[in-house]
């Protein structure tokens, strides 16, 4: 049995940007008289213009400044929901792989449980057809494989995912 249990995504994001802003409103508050302390809060301010400075000059630099400070504060996309469990695409920051998605179940009012993670390319959950029953999550897709010389086969493929 998996025991990850997390807050809700929707909360965990509200409560990131409280704490962002409080770091902001902190900075001003303690630069004057100055405080040591101000140098910290001076780094949620200065954070974002800085990742946009390596946004425009679009290196390697940018990159991997953007991938953490988005990685703290990006949301993962909620793809589909089917009764109380939710499929998300997680983010994996700017240079991080393509196609991870989390399986959480929804547990009391504001957690939720990780039923599963699982990587699959070029999947669209709008148009797989989904249902549980007994505690059984079934997927119902196709998946394509390839071969040594190019050729494509689909394959209609069922997953099985236990959601207790």
């Amino acid at each position: 049995m998996n025991f990850d249990i997390s807050l809700n995504r929707k909360l965990s994001f509200g409560l990131k940007i409280i704490f962002y802003v409080t770091g902001i409103l902190l900075f001003f508050k303690t630069i004057k008289p100055f405080q040591k302390i101000s140098i910290y809060f001076s780094l949620y301010l200065v954070s974002p213009i800085l990742i946009f400075i390596g946004w425009i000059i679009d290196g390697i630099f940018g990159a991997i400044l953007g991938s953490i400070f988005l990685f703290i504060f990006a949301p993962n996309e909620s793809l589909q929901k089917v009764e109380n469990i939710t499929i998300y695409r997680k983010f994996g920051g700017l240079l991080g792989r393509c196609c991870d998605y989390e399986f959480t179940k929804k547990e009391l009012l504001i957690f939720e449980r990780k039923v599963a993670e699982l990587n699959f390319e070029n999947v669209d959950f709008d148009k797989v057809p989904m249902k549980i029953e007994n505690d059984t999550l079934n997927l119902n897709f196709v998946l394509k494989e390839y071969d040594e010389n190019g050729n494509v086969f689909a394959k209609d493929s069922i997953i099985k995912l236990n959601v207790k």
